[in-house]
């Protein structure tokens, strides 16, 4: 479920519902930390990133995704489709 959250958030985050993305992804992040979910905490953080592109904030964008793609190796976990779904052209 909190990964399905994860996608809410990035669907209000191109919806331009802000407030409703942070709120949802408060809720995702706080579901994968109490489930020791890394990879999931990954994947908010991609939408953190995504969130932070919409905002016009490019250079917290970057970081954000940078810290992903690190963790993301680290862990060895593929990252996942939404990201490319939803920020065609961005990367």
């Amino acid at each position: 479920m909190a990964l399905a959250l994860v996608r809410v958030a990035h669907v209000a985050i191109e919806q331009s519902d802000l407030a409703r993305a942070v709120a949802v992804l408060a809720e995702a992040f706080s579901a994968h930390r109490s489930q020791g979910n890394r990879a999931g905490l990954i994947a908010c953080l991609d939408a953190l990133a995504h969130l932070e592109a919409r905002r016009g904030q490019a250079q917290a964008a970057l970081r954000l995704a940078g810290a992903a793609a690190m963790l993301r190796q680290t862990i060895n976990t593929p990252e996942f489709d939404i990201v490319e779904w939803t920020l065609p052209g961005f990367w």
